[in-house]
């Protein structure tokens, strides 16, 4: 105040001394009280006037003694080429997401141009000791400055558009280096100077755009991405796991890319793009595989609606050892580079801030934070921050924009249909040969793709989610299931390719007809699915169910699907468990009786159930799930419909544990967290099938849904066990990741990776929810692991 008075809670009274002044730094006055504002006085910077002319000047003062010659030159590029792209992007393109106000989102992106030319522009600095440089003869040298240029360009000022703008960039981009830009962007304000010719332009082959070409620094000129995959790339190892999977396509190629050289910079990097399109799996296995394990280090964090600024800071910490006085860091001689996943996640505070990101800037901003118990200030070192997050909306928040300055912003854009055919395919024709299918089967697959990848565009366009549908949400990972379903059958036990598409046709109805509510979205996509059976395989319905006891007539019907099932139960007493089709289903059901019956006279708690037709179809269901390494479900219906005790009859049936959480009164976050080691210490460490049975009657706390989330999303709960207990953990892993040839350095990191990894494969989550209410439809939003990595069984009324 004017009187220079501080009056704290206490009722303690500080004066300030005549030579104090107080200033405060912020984005804006959203929150500010009148008093505060009428007793400060303003200053206003605005963006317009400042523009990111300056940060060109002063980052031109940095370059290299070798780059100086070319300094005019690039300041020429600069003048003619930023302008009019800015521009451009700002008329006709879309972001994924934007930096604040027009002008702050402009300089972020000319930062990120600059960035990137220096993380690429190594053969310009003067070598180390002992370091060899490879010259650059004089006259190619303006090529490679042209070209890192303009590469920089398309990917940092250009690299956060989605596919479609980026097709319109192209053509765009392409006329104004050629000097023949469309009106209005022939004069535009701010450019500072005329068009040059260019040396070397990106070629214009084909239908190629200016995204997927990079510049060859072997041979000194531009070359496609694709140029780099070679055959022993797309070659799937025999004894592959079906989720650690990667085929080779052009957008793992420029990503990882990218990444390395960002993140060998120490350039921080934001990945931005819809799940499923596998940010966190390129990520994790650069950092993992691709990069020198003598020089870095990676720390894995998972961001999600609950995470507290605190948590944040205990799981880095926990990971830095102390240098010297108040400088902590990894250990010497390394470099750390932290991942955080869907950075969006944590909700906004009473003043609209998320805590865990304010954490992380005041690490970008000022190199450290304060340690929680000394209240000193902590310099960080040798860290470099890379982040992941789906497009803002639904239950993500768009994060402050002086936060996101600080990041090159990538944005992953949806597959194209040749790369997620070529995906699919690969992995699909791959298991056929391995398992010695004969042709009639192999010129099946590329229809079985086609058909799927109709099913799921049709459905993602036709589907969509409502307040009571919330759970309609369809992501790559949906497509992924059919297929991994598809891969459950053996050969033997097909009598001809008609049944091929049998499997296809019950797998589709597992992973998306499953979750319809209502008798009209079901009816449409049965309808869709007859029509795919005539557009890509040529069958009549009839065909399909040549060995099926029901006879549809010419239209599917809800009846007729039912009675299409595929099971590895029929035969109790097969030495191989095998996942065929059941010929008829109502013969099936004195099996299931035994089943019970078995299972009530070693059982502690009998079930007294009848199993009619539709208690069958969700155990098969259920079981289904449980025979996919990573497979978990989530079945929706009402108290009372068999959800819970369907679920162990399927349990015991696949000879798997049933665990569950005895929740009383004195329940409390600590027992919750000691039976989630227990059932973790299961599946990992003695690689024992489990199920977690959990249902909503029992969450307490939403917390526990925060803990479930990441188990279904990373197979871990941050923090979980103490350092004493994750050694005890790897010792006794070790001896199988000898076994399995996985014991790498032997050190704890890797082998508890390596534990988790067992525990994914080994542990199926079964929550059992209630549709009723709000509830339901909070929850999916916050935790979108829910949805994202579970297969949908929606229990309907009998």
């Amino acid at each position: 105040d004017d009187n220079k008075k501080l009056c704290l809670m206490s009722g303690e009274i500080i004066a300030m001394s005549t030579v104090m002044t107080m200033m405060f730094e912020v984005q804006d006055l959203a929150v500010a009280s009148p008093a505060t504002v009428s007793r400060c006085g303003m200053v206003y910077l605005e963006p317009q006037s400042m523009t990111w002319k300056p940060l060109m000047e002063s980052w031109l003062n940095t370059l290299p003694p070798k780059l100086q010659p070319f300094r005019e030159h690039l300041t020429n590029l600069f003048g003619w080429l930023v302008p009019a792209v800015n521009r451009w992007i700002f008329k006709e393109a879309k972001s994924m997401v934007s930096v604040g106000i027009l002008d702050t989102d402009e300089i972020t992106r000319v930062n990120a141009l600059m960035k990137l030319f220096d993380a690429h522009a190594d053969e310009f600095l003067e070598p180390e000791e002992g370091e060899v440089m490879r010259e650059i003869p004089e006259k190619e040298k303006i090529v490679w400055v042209e070209s890192i240029f303009i590469f920089s360009l398309v990917w940092g000022v250009a690299g956060v558009l989605d596919s479609a703008s980026r097709a319109t960039f192209n053509a765009f981009f392409r006329k104004l280096c050629a000097g023949h830009p469309p009106k209005p962007y022939d004069k535009v304000d701010g450019s500072f100077a005329s068009p040059l010719k260019l040396t070397a332009m990106i070629p214009d082959q084909g239908d190629t755009s200016v995204y997927d070409y990079t510049f060859n620094k072997a041979k000194g000129r531009w070359a496609l991405w694709t140029d780099s995959i070679t055959r022993d790339d797309m070659r799937i190892p025999d004894n592959a796991e079906f989720a650690n999977i990667i085929v080779p396509t052009i957008d793992t190629e420029r990503y990882s890319a990218l990444l390395e050289a960002l993140v060998l910079h120490s350039k921080p990097t934001l990945f931005v793009g819809p799940t499923g399109t596998g940010k966190s799996v390129y990520v994790q296995q650069k950092l993992l595989v691709g990069l020198d394990r003598e020089k870095w280090t990676a720390l894995f964090v998972n961001f999600s609606a609950q995470t507290s600024a605190n948590q944040t800071q205990d799981i880095i910490d926990s990971k830095l050892d102390k240098r010297r006085k108040g400088v902590h860091g990894p250990p010497m001689g390394k470099k750390m580079s932290i991942f955080v996943d869907d950075l969006n996640m944590p909700v906004l505070e009473k003043y609209g801030a998320q805590p865990p990101i304010e954490l992380l800037r005041q690490w970008m901003d000022h190199g450290g934070w304060y340690d929680l118990k000394e209240n000193s200030f902590r310099q960080l070192v040798d860290l470099t921050f890379i982040g992941a997050m789906g497009p803002p909306g639904g239950g993500r928040n768009p994060i402050t924009p002086r936060y996101m300055r600080h990041f090159n912003i990538i944005a992953f854009t949806e597959f194209d249909d040749a790369s997620m055919v070529r995906i699919f395919q690969t992995i699909l024709d791959w298991w056929l040969d391995k398992a010695g299918f004969d042709s009639s089967f192999r010129t099946k697959s590329g229809s079985v793709i086609n058909a799927t990848m109709g099913a799921y565009k049709e459905s993602v366009k036709n589907l969509l989610p409502t307040p009571t549908k919330s759970h309609y949400t369809f992501n790559l990972r949906d497509f992924s299931r059919v297929i991994q379903g598809i891969l459950l059958t053996r050969k033997e036990d097909f009598t001809g390719p008609n049944e091929f598409i049998a499997v296809w046709m019950h797998e589709l109805m597992r992973v998306f007809y499953d979750r319809l509510t209502d008798s009209q979205d079901q009816s449409w996509f049965l309808g869709m699915t007859k029509d795919l059976l005539t557009k890509h395989f040529e069958v009549s319905v009839s065909k399909v169910f040549a060995r099926v006891a029901h006879k549809p007539k010419d239209t599917l019907e809800d009846d007729d699907v039912r009675n299409l099932m595929f099971c590895d139960f029929e035969d109790p007493k097969a030495k191989v468990k095998s996942y065929k089709l059941v010929e008829d289903v109502n013969a099936i059901q004195p099996t299931m009786n035994a089943y019970l019956e078995e299972y009530n006279s070693v059982s502690s708690k009998p079930m007294n159930l009848v199993l009619f037709l539709f208690a069958i179809e969700h155990v098969s269901r259920v079981s289904r799930v449980l025979k996919m390494p990573r497979g978990n479900a989530l079945l929706v219906g009402i108290g009372g419909s068999g959800r819970q005790s369907l679920t162990r009859l399927a349990g015991y049936i696949a000879d798997m544990e049933v665990k569950q959480i005895e929740v009383s009164k004195t329940y409390s976050m600590v027992d919750w967290r000691e039976d989630i080691k227990s059932i973790l210490r299961q599946a990992g460490g003695e690689r024992k099938g489990t199920i977690f049975l959990f249902a909503d009657t029992q969450i307490k706390e939403e917390a526990y849904l925060e803990d479930i989330n990441g188990l279904l999303n990373a197979g871990e709960v941050p923090n979980l066990f103490a350092s004493d207990e994750k050694a005890q953990i790897c010792e006794n892993v070790r001896s199988a990741a000898r076994d399995q040839g996985r014991e790498g350095d032997g050190s704890v990191a890797t082998l508890y990776a390596f534990f988790v990894e067992q525990a994914r494969k080994y542990l199926h989550v079964v929550l059992a929810m209630s549709p009723v209410g709000d509830a339901f439809r909070n929850r999916l939003r916050m935790f979108p692991s829910l949805v994202n990595c579970c297969t949908i069984d929606w229990f309907r009324a009998w």
